[in-house]
Protein backbone atom coordinates (compact mmCIF):
# COMPACT_ATOMS: atom_id res chain seq x y z
CA UNK A 1 0.00 0.00 0.00
CA UNK A 2 3.00 2.24 0.22
CA UNK A 3 2.90 3.60 -3.09
CA UNK A 4 -1.13 4.09 -3.00
CA UNK A 5 -0.38 5.84 0.26
CA UNK A 6 2.28 8.10 -1.49
CA UNK A 7 0.66 8.90 -4.37
CA UNK A 8 -2.77 9.90 -2.75
CA UNK A 9 -0.85 11.81 -0.45
CA UNK A 10 -0.62 14.64 -2.64
CA UNK A 11 -4.28 15.34 -2.62
CA UNK A 12 -4.49 14.80 0.87
CA UNK A 13 -3.05 14.56 4.49
CA UNK A 14 -4.33 11.47 5.96
CA UNK A 15 -4.28 10.71 9.37
CA UNK A 16 -3.25 6.80 10.12
CA UNK A 17 -5.73 5.70 11.33
CA UNK A 18 -7.38 5.99 7.89
CA UNK A 19 -4.77 3.91 6.21
CA UNK A 20 -5.30 1.41 8.99
CA UNK A 21 -8.70 0.99 8.65
CA UNK A 22 -7.61 0.38 4.35
CA UNK A 23 -4.65 -1.61 5.18
CA UNK A 24 -7.82 -3.69 7.56
CA UNK A 25 -10.28 -4.17 5.06
CA UNK A 26 -10.69 -6.88 4.05
CA UNK A 27 -8.51 -8.03 0.73
CA UNK A 28 -7.15 -10.65 -1.45
CA UNK A 29 -3.07 -10.50 -2.56
CA UNK A 30 -2.50 -11.60 -6.47
CA UNK A 31 0.63 -12.01 -8.12
CA UNK A 32 0.60 -11.93 -12.09
CA UNK A 33 3.27 -12.91 -14.35
CA UNK A 34 4.39 -10.77 -17.32
CA UNK A 35 1.68 -10.83 -19.94
CA UNK A 36 -0.93 -11.96 -18.12
CA UNK A 37 -4.55 -10.01 -17.94
CA UNK A 38 -4.97 -8.99 -15.09
CA UNK A 39 -8.75 -7.42 -15.79
CA UNK A 40 -9.85 -9.11 -19.41
CA UNK A 41 -12.04 -6.52 -21.97
CA UNK A 42 -16.05 -7.74 -21.14
CA UNK A 43 -15.06 -8.94 -17.34
CA UNK A 44 -17.68 -8.32 -15.01
CA UNK A 45 -16.25 -5.94 -12.17
CA UNK A 46 -16.67 -6.14 -8.45
CA UNK A 47 -13.69 -5.38 -7.06
CA UNK A 48 -11.54 -2.76 -6.84
CA UNK A 49 -8.05 -3.12 -7.97
CA UNK A 50 -4.66 -1.84 -6.47
CA UNK A 51 -0.97 -2.10 -8.25
CA UNK A 52 1.46 -2.65 -5.65
CA UNK A 53 4.42 -3.50 -7.10
CA UNK A 54 5.10 -3.70 -11.59
CA UNK A 55 3.42 -2.08 -14.32
CA UNK A 56 0.77 -2.76 -16.97
CA UNK A 57 -0.97 -0.95 -19.95
CA UNK A 58 -4.49 -0.73 -20.35
CA UNK A 59 -5.49 -1.47 -24.11
CA UNK A 60 -7.66 -2.26 -26.87
CA UNK A 61 -8.04 -4.55 -29.12
CA UNK A 62 -9.58 -3.83 -32.54
CA UNK A 63 -11.61 -6.12 -35.12
CA UNK A 64 -7.95 -7.18 -36.32
CA UNK A 65 -5.90 -8.02 -33.50
CA UNK A 66 -4.45 -4.55 -34.09
CA UNK A 67 -3.74 -3.16 -30.21
CA UNK A 68 -3.93 0.46 -28.86
CA UNK A 69 -2.68 0.94 -25.31
CA UNK A 70 -4.87 3.69 -23.71
CA UNK A 71 -2.20 4.39 -20.83
CA UNK A 72 0.48 2.77 -18.20
CA UNK A 73 -0.54 1.90 -14.92
CA UNK A 74 1.98 2.08 -12.46
CA UNK A 75 2.43 1.12 -8.62
CA UNK A 76 0.09 3.02 -6.60
CA UNK A 77 -2.69 3.34 -9.17
CA UNK A 78 -6.16 2.25 -8.59
CA UNK A 79 -8.30 0.40 -11.59
CA UNK A 80 -10.70 0.10 -11.79
CA UNK A 81 -13.63 2.71 -10.32
CA UNK A 82 -15.80 2.15 -12.49
CA UNK A 83 -16.30 -1.48 -10.67
CA UNK A 84 -18.29 0.88 -8.00
CA UNK A 85 -21.16 0.68 -9.94
CA UNK A 86 -20.15 -3.02 -10.99
CA UNK A 87 -20.17 -2.71 -14.62
CA UNK A 88 -18.17 -4.93 -17.18
CA UNK A 89 -14.70 -3.85 -18.14
CA UNK A 90 -15.01 -1.93 -21.23
CA UNK A 91 -10.62 -2.72 -21.41
CA UNK A 92 -8.29 -4.80 -20.36
CA UNK A 93 -5.27 -4.57 -18.33
CA UNK A 94 -2.32 -6.60 -18.80
CA UNK A 95 1.09 -7.09 -16.91
CA UNK A 96 4.24 -6.05 -18.73
CA UNK A 97 6.51 -7.20 -15.70
CA UNK A 98 5.28 -9.55 -12.98
CA UNK A 99 2.55 -7.28 -10.91
CA UNK A 100 0.85 -7.60 -7.59
CA UNK A 101 -2.20 -5.87 -6.53
CA UNK A 102 -4.37 -5.95 -3.98
CA UNK A 103 -8.10 -6.85 -4.56
CA UNK A 104 -10.95 -5.26 -2.34
CA UNK A 105 -14.28 -5.94 -2.97
CA UNK A 106 -16.40 -2.45 -3.90
CA UNK A 107 -18.51 -2.15 -1.12
CA UNK A 108 -15.69 -3.01 1.46
CA UNK A 109 -13.90 -0.17 -0.41
CA UNK A 110 -16.51 2.12 -0.27
CA UNK A 111 -17.00 1.62 3.35
CA UNK A 112 -13.57 2.30 4.07
CA UNK A 113 -13.37 5.75 1.41
CA UNK A 114 -16.46 7.03 3.66
CA UNK A 115 -14.88 6.75 6.68
CA UNK A 116 -12.88 9.96 5.94
CA UNK A 117 -14.06 12.67 3.82
CA UNK A 118 -10.46 13.58 2.61
CA UNK A 119 -10.02 10.12 1.14
CA UNK A 120 -12.77 10.63 -0.93
CA UNK A 121 -11.65 14.27 -2.00
CA UNK A 122 -8.08 12.38 -2.85
CA UNK A 123 -10.05 9.90 -5.01
CA UNK A 124 -11.42 12.55 -6.57
CA UNK A 125 -8.69 14.18 -7.99
CA UNK A 126 -6.84 10.96 -9.01
CA UNK A 127 -9.85 10.24 -11.28
CA UNK A 128 -9.23 13.80 -12.90
CA UNK A 129 -5.71 13.75 -13.60
CA UNK A 130 -6.51 9.95 -15.42
CA UNK A 131 -8.85 11.60 -17.26
CA UNK A 132 -6.21 14.28 -17.86
CA UNK A 133 -3.66 12.09 -19.14
CA UNK A 134 -6.49 10.88 -21.55
CA UNK A 135 -6.66 14.12 -22.72
CA UNK A 136 -2.76 14.76 -23.24
CA UNK A 137 -2.76 11.46 -24.91
CA UNK A 138 -4.82 12.36 -27.67
CA UNK A 139 -3.01 15.86 -28.06
CA UNK A 140 0.11 13.66 -28.31
CA UNK A 141 -1.59 11.22 -31.26
CA UNK A 142 -2.80 14.54 -33.30
CA UNK A 143 -0.40 17.60 -32.68
CA UNK A 144 2.92 16.58 -31.89
CA UNK A 145 5.80 14.90 -33.77
CA UNK A 146 7.26 11.77 -33.36
CA UNK A 147 9.99 12.87 -31.30
CA UNK A 148 7.69 14.88 -29.21
CA UNK A 149 5.54 12.10 -28.82
CA UNK A 150 8.52 9.55 -27.51
CA UNK A 151 9.80 11.94 -25.48
CA UNK A 152 6.59 12.87 -23.75
CA UNK A 153 5.74 9.39 -23.25
CA UNK A 154 9.12 9.21 -21.33
CA UNK A 155 8.99 12.10 -19.08
CA UNK A 156 5.39 11.37 -18.20
CA UNK A 157 5.53 8.04 -16.96
CA UNK A 158 9.00 9.39 -14.76
CA UNK A 159 6.80 11.90 -13.15
CA UNK A 160 4.71 9.37 -12.20
CA UNK A 161 7.13 6.90 -10.69
CA UNK A 162 7.88 9.42 -8.78
CA UNK A 163 4.58 10.71 -7.12
CA UNK A 164 4.36 7.06 -6.14
CA UNK A 165 7.61 7.22 -4.62
CA UNK A 166 9.46 4.35 -6.82
CA UNK A 167 11.66 6.86 -7.64
CA UNK A 168 13.80 10.10 -6.77
CA UNK A 169 14.43 12.76 -8.40
CA UNK A 170 17.77 12.50 -8.97
CA UNK A 171 17.77 8.80 -9.72
CA UNK A 172 18.16 7.46 -13.20
CA UNK A 173 14.85 6.10 -14.36
CA UNK A 174 14.58 2.71 -15.93
CA UNK A 175 11.51 2.25 -17.45
CA UNK A 176 11.04 -1.54 -18.40
CA UNK A 177 8.93 -0.60 -22.02
CA UNK A 178 9.33 -1.99 -25.42
CA UNK A 179 9.36 -0.20 -28.79
CA UNK A 180 6.56 -2.41 -30.04
CA UNK A 181 4.27 -0.78 -26.55
CA UNK A 182 5.45 2.80 -26.93
CA UNK A 183 4.67 2.26 -30.69
CA UNK A 184 0.42 0.56 -29.94
CA UNK A 185 0.57 3.81 -27.18
CA UNK A 186 1.78 6.46 -29.45
CA UNK A 187 -0.01 5.30 -32.93
CA UNK A 188 3.83 5.09 -34.89
CA UNK A 189 5.46 2.22 -36.34
CA UNK A 190 7.90 0.42 -34.34
CA UNK A 191 10.81 0.79 -37.07
CA UNK A 192 9.32 4.46 -36.39
CA UNK A 193 9.99 4.24 -32.67
CA UNK A 194 13.06 2.54 -33.36
CA UNK A 195 14.44 5.31 -35.37
CA UNK A 196 13.46 7.73 -32.50
CA UNK A 197 15.38 5.70 -29.67
CA UNK A 198 18.06 6.03 -31.59
CA UNK A 199 18.05 9.62 -32.19
CA UNK A 200 17.52 10.31 -28.80
CA UNK A 201 20.64 8.27 -27.67
CA UNK A 202 22.38 9.86 -29.98
CA UNK A 203 20.96 13.12 -28.25
CA UNK A 204 22.61 11.50 -25.05
CA UNK A 205 19.14 11.44 -23.69
CA UNK A 206 18.75 8.05 -22.92
CA UNK A 207 20.24 5.00 -22.88
CA UNK A 208 18.85 1.65 -24.25
CA UNK A 209 19.41 -2.25 -22.75
CA UNK A 210 16.61 -4.53 -21.41
CA UNK A 211 14.52 -0.88 -20.83
CA UNK A 212 14.57 2.82 -21.50
CA UNK A 213 16.84 4.89 -18.93
CA UNK A 214 16.20 8.50 -18.86
CA UNK A 215 19.63 10.22 -18.72
CA UNK A 216 18.67 14.13 -19.16
CA UNK A 217 14.95 14.31 -18.18
CA UNK A 218 14.97 18.05 -18.48
CA UNK A 219 15.99 18.07 -21.82
CA UNK A 220 13.23 15.81 -22.73
CA UNK A 221 10.94 18.02 -21.69
CA UNK A 222 12.30 20.88 -23.54
CA UNK A 223 12.24 18.55 -26.29
CA UNK A 224 8.41 17.32 -25.52
CA UNK A 225 6.99 20.83 -24.24
CA UNK A 226 5.93 18.45 -21.31
CA UNK A 227 3.90 20.53 -18.65
CA UNK A 228 2.99 18.81 -15.21
CA UNK A 229 0.02 20.83 -15.38
CA UNK A 230 -2.63 17.99 -16.42
CA UNK A 231 -1.59 16.19 -13.51
CA UNK A 232 -3.15 18.89 -10.97
CA UNK A 233 -0.88 18.57 -8.22
CA UNK A 234 -1.25 21.90 -6.93
CA UNK A 235 -4.99 21.20 -6.69
CA UNK A 236 -6.93 21.86 -3.47
CA UNK A 237 -9.18 19.51 -1.82
CA UNK A 238 -12.77 19.35 -1.96
CA UNK A 239 -14.71 21.21 0.64
CA UNK A 240 -15.26 18.56 3.53
CA UNK A 241 -19.01 20.13 3.98
CA UNK A 242 -19.90 18.85 0.58
CA UNK A 243 -17.96 15.66 0.38
CA UNK A 244 -19.58 14.67 3.83
CA UNK A 245 -22.80 15.68 2.71
CA UNK A 246 -21.90 13.30 -0.72
CA UNK A 247 -20.85 10.34 1.30
CA UNK A 248 -24.47 10.74 2.96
Amino acid sequence: MQAFRHRIGHYADLPDAVWQRLEATPHRIREYPRLHSLVREGQRLTDVHILQRGMAIRKRIVEDGRRQIVNFVLPGDVFDLQALIETEADHGVEAITPCETRLIDRHDFMQAAVSHADFISALWWAAIQEEALLREHLVLLGQRRAIERVAHLLIELRRRLLLSGECRDDDIVSLPITRSQIADTLGLSSVHVSRTISELKRMKLVRTNRAVEILDPECLAAISGFDQAHLHLGAEPLPQQWLLRVAE
